[in-house]
């Protein structure tokens, strides 16, 4: 924790190798989550959020490439990634821009929204999936270093992690 927000940062080795997450001890496989992401660098620089994990190579992640200007949800089967959904809509951060972030899981039904630190919560979701594949608790924070030898650092703040209500009423 550093001025009062959750920070992770890669090392500089460079080759994609780069990893660190934040483990979050959670019981529910149907949430409602928000957070706020901070990306202090744009280039090389892979913040993400896993739910549903396992802990065993299967799980549900939720990618910002912010050098791409896309945020994808892929499905995890015993570490190898499946692309659901993708989107460019309202995400194309500069360094250090602030963007909240919305995921609601319930059953089969996985949504996903963002915006920009100051405008309101979209009253659409960018990604909408049907995928029950995975019914794991497992939450991590993540980040992940690109192939330049750079560190990279991303911080995460105003995180609230809720049961879902309904599949029906998403908000």
């Amino acid at each position: 924790i550093q001025s009062n927000r959750g920070r992770i940062v890669t090392a500089a080795s460079g080759g994609y190798g780069d990893w660190a997450s934040g483990v979050l001890d959670h019981l529910q496989a149907d949430i409602d989550v928000t957070v706020s992401i901070r990306s202090t660098t744009v280039t090389e620089c892979f913040p993400g959020i896993i739910f549903r994990d396992n802990f065993l190579g299967d799980r549900y992640l939720l990618r910002f490439e912010p050098h791409n200007a896309v945020v994808a949800l892929y499905r995890v089967d015993a570490y190898s990634g499946t692309w659901l959904a993708g989107s460019a809509s309202g995400y194309a951060p500069a360094a250090n821009d602030i963007h909240h972030v919305r995921i609601y899981a319930y059953g089969s039904t996985i949504k996903a929204k963002w915006w920009a630190d100051g405008d309101s919560e979209p009253s659409t979701w960018q990604i909408e999936v049907t995928d029950g594949a995975h019914s794991n608790t497992g939450f991590v924070l993540t980040l992940n270093g690109g192939n330049a030898a750079v560190s990279t650092s991303v911080e995460w703040d105003d995180l609230t992690i809720a049961a879902s209500a309904s599949g029906t009423d998403a908000p």
